[in-house]
């Protein structure tokens, strides 16, 4: 019997990401935007920050990035980024936010939080294509984070 290679054996797992947006038509546009731009990734989707609070305490590894709503209902995103930023293993997983909103203050108060992005949710497929691109490019090969494979 021939030995297989070691990482054969034990394979990395593909970065992974988490997506939080209580809308269903913008998950179904974000998973098949990430499955398209971000196709060596794994992708959790939730349906709310309280969902994805709950998934944290189970979850076996971090992902590299955290795309999240601002408008939810239950745990809005304010809420969620405070609850990620306030736990010490969480806290440095890069949070990128996403909005239809363009209010100054709540820009800021994402900031102020500890949001790494704050991002306007495109209108179309394509739009959302692009940003993925230009996102992927940056965290993927420009930045690092510390759950980066």
């Amino acid at each position: 019997m021939r030995n297989a290679p070691y990482s054969e054996l034990n394979p990395t797992p593909h970065p992974l990401i988490y997506f939080v947006d209580d809308d269903p038509i913008d998950r179904q546009l974000y998973q098949k935007s990430f499955q398209r731009t971000f196709p060596n990734h794994d992708i959790e989707l939730f349906s709310s920050g309280f969902e994805m609070m709950a998934a944290t305490s189970q979850a076996t590894r971090l992902p590299m990035l955290i795309f999240l709503d601002v408008k939810m209902p239950l745990m809005d995103g304010f809420e969620t980024l405070m609850s990620l930023k306030a736990d010490r293993k969480w806290s440095a997983v890069p949070v990128i936010m996403l909005t239809v909103s363009r209010e100054p203050q709540e820009l800021k108060l994402c900031y102020q939080l500890g949001a790494q992005s704050w991002v306007t949710k495109p209108e179309s497929q394509e739009a959302m294509e692009q940003l993925m691109g230009l996102i992927l490019s940056y965290w993927d090969t420009a930045a690092r984070t510390p759950y980066t494979t």
